[in-house]
């Protein structure tokens, strides 16, 4: 790792284990960036920019949040002047889950189960975007935490309806009631590995995200554009 950092000015650290119940976890996300800022550090690095998680923001509890929580901590200890990006949920064309996986029951499903506007919310931001703003980060300079996030908030029967106008299908968009939601995510703690990372996945999702984009856009000089236009890039792909 000193070898590969040798004469590096920069490093980007964006790699990760996203499974909440994948043995690796801590391993990848919390061991290797320690070993990471360690070699940076004797190599000289001069900037840091580490790729979070914006479940951080909101305090979440699973082993993934917790894990970026430690790393983050990891990398302020060795480059106090670092830039930590937490990011909101990120899609892009070769995402094959989120956004992806309700792009395809929009396809398919006449009636579509969707969470409540009153439990979730969603606010999230292009590949393309967040790669734009580490590079803005870098060229002005910038340290310290930001939340990464999309043009503005949205419920997921709002980002159906939009997908629904694309494909030229109307969809009916069945809210599932929070405590139904929040009693089956209880039993799921108690069930198999697979179980476990649908509990973890659900009860993030009960967190009303909301970030303003335009002190991002201020901060960073960089305009983020609509939802709507970013998300053709998985409609069409």
């Amino acid at each position: 790792m000193e070898r590969a950092l040798g004469g590096c000015q920069v490093v980007v650290h964006c790699a990760a284990v996203t499974n909440h119940v994948d043995p690796d976890v801590v391993e990848v996300n919390v061991n290797y960036t320690r070993r990471l800022v360690q070699a940076a550090k004797k190599e000289k690095v001069k900037k840091f920019v580490y790729i979070s998680t914006e479940n951080v923001t909101y305090h979440c509890k699973d082993p993934y949040t917790r894990s970026k929580a430690e790393a983050e901590r990891l990398v302020l200890q060795k480059f106090p002047q670092a830039l930590i990006l937490r990011s909101s949920l990120i899609f892009g064309r070769e995402d094959q889950r989120y956004l992806s996986i309700l792009m395809k029951a929009v396809r398919s499903l006449p009636v579509v189960p969707v969470f409540p506007k009153s439990i979730c919310t969603l606010q999230p931001i292009h590949v393309e975007d967040v790669a734009k703003l580490v590079h803005q980060g870098l060229k002005l300079n910038k340290k310290g935490t930001y939340t990464l996030v999309g043009a503005e908030p949205c419920s997921f029967a709002e980002v159906g309806r939009i997908l629904e106008k694309y494909i030229g299908k109307h969809r009916l968009f069945l809210p599932i009631p929070g405590f139904l939601v929040k009693f089956v995510s209880f039993f799921l703690q108690f069930g198999p590995r697979s179980a476990k990372r649908l509990h973890f996945m659900l009860e993030n999702a009960f967190v009303l995200r909301s970030t303003s984009v335009r002190k991002l856009e201020q901060e960073f000089k960089y305009s983020i554009p609509s939802f709507e236009e970013r998300l053709k890039d998985i409609i069409y792909k």
